[in-house]
């Protein structure tokens, strides 16, 4: 996610603008987003949520002319709840807004298919679940 949040600290005008992230985003997810507020003014927005999946309808009515990104976590790996990544993509696509999701948990324990989810940004470490070397990052960067 860092990857993804330098690059969007490269945008002008973020003053002002928003970033969507759920209550229950690991720090990975969570951190560079905050850094990217302190730095830029940017507003963190954070849908409240139980342990259930976020209901794609709550990101919604949180996004606005403002809204840069909505950035999510795939899956839980402390919970078990997978997100309906394939709604929110459809919403932020619909919205003109950026998705990022955050599949480290998720690569490696289900079939991914990027290019049927249409995500901005799907990201993932290396290291876990494709057991590549300690410190490899993989990440896709595609924008149809």
């Amino acid at each position: 996610m860092n990857i993804v949040a330098n690059y969007l600290m490269n945008y002008e005008n973020l003053e002002g603008k928003n970033i969507i992230i759920s209550a229950i985003e690991l720090h990975s997810n969570m951190l560079p987003w905050i850094c990217l507020a302190k730095r830029r003014g940017v507003e963190i927005r954070i849908v409240d949520t139980e342990n259930t999946p976020t209901d794609p309808n709550k990101i919604e009515t949180l996004i606005d002319r403002n809204t840069v990104l909505v950035a999510i976590q795939h899956t839980s790996n402390i919970t078990g709840i997978k997100q309906d990544v394939y709604t929110l993509s459809q919403i932020c696509r619909e919205k003109k807004v950026y998705i990022a999701i955050d599949g480290a948990q998720a690569v490696g324990h289900q079939f991914i298919d990027v290019k049927n989810m249409r995500c901005d940004f799907y990201v993932f470490s290396g290291h876990k679940r494709p057991m590549g070397p300690t410190g490899t990052r993989e990440y896709i960067l595609e924008k149809n």
